[in-house]
């Protein structure tokens, strides 16, 4: 009897948060996401402006060009097959701020290596992270937004991840413009290695998936998420 009764509240959970309304708070956990795919973007596009550079004052041949390119994505796909079971295991919340961390703070440092093939390592442990973190907004709206305007907010998150690829390569030819060839290959690096500090804006505002925390056998945390998602005095924001 007791098996079903939980079984009963954590249906009867899973109901109420699909009927949660889009208020502030929930439009606030949605652009720390959307932001969180900008910088990703960036993460990940940012090689391609490098590599023209790189292939100048280097002096790369094809296959350096190659294993350059190429370095990052295959640490994110590799991140990508192992993200399910640390999200699962570790929670949505812990696994985001740790991918976030991870990937920027390999990006920042690989401005400071002068060697082919220590960029090229950077970048492919840059990739861990990053496809450990890729999933996760995508997978967060679905577990936060009601099911009625989930649709809409997943397609205008997507639309800002899409946007942010254009941002490497303003930042590639400005710091062509203003800096000497061996100074402006780092620039993009140094760009994406700042937003490590949104790791502290994880930790503080972001909240762990409600239905992380079911599977966890962790019903009252979320229970008075929805109690207080519901009963708090908030602005209700209507999206048409």
């Amino acid at each position: 009897m007791a098996e079903i009764s939980v079984r009963q509240e954590e249906v009867n959970l899973l109901s109420r948060l699909d009927r949660i309304p889009i208020t502030r708070s929930i439009i606030g956990i949605m652009l720390l996401l959307a932001f969180v795919w900008i910088i990703e973007a960036f993460d990940i596009g940012v090689v391609g402006q490098v590599v023209l550079v790189l292939k100048k004052i280097w002096n790369l041949s094809p296959g350096d060009v190659g294993l350059l390119g190429t370095s990052s994505t295959i640490g994110v796909v590799i991140g990508v097959y192992f993200a399910g079971r640390l999200i699962d295991k570790f929670g949505r919340k812990k696994v985001l701020m740790w991918g976030v961390a991870w990937f920027t703070f390999f990006t920042l440092i690989g401005a400071l290596f002068p060697n082919l093939y220590w960029v090229v390592a950077t970048r492919f442990i840059a990739g861990l992270g990053e496809g450990a973190v890729f999933p996760l907004p995508y997978l967060m709206i679905s577990e936060f937004v009601g099911a009625k305007r989930r649709g809409a907010l997943a397609s205008s998150a997507n639309a800002i991840l899409c946007a942010a690829y254009v941002l490497p390569s303003l930042v590639g030819a400005w710091a062509l413009a203003a800096f000497p060839l061996e100074i402006a290959w780092r620039v993009p690096f140094i760009a994406g290695g700042i937003p490590i500090f949104v790791v502290f804006a994880i930790a503080k505002w972001l909240p762990e998936s409600p239905r992380w925390l079911l599977e966890q056998g962790r019903a009252q945390e979320v229970h008075e998420l929805v109690v207080d998602s519901q009963n708090k005095p908030e602005k209700i924001v209507t999206l048409n």
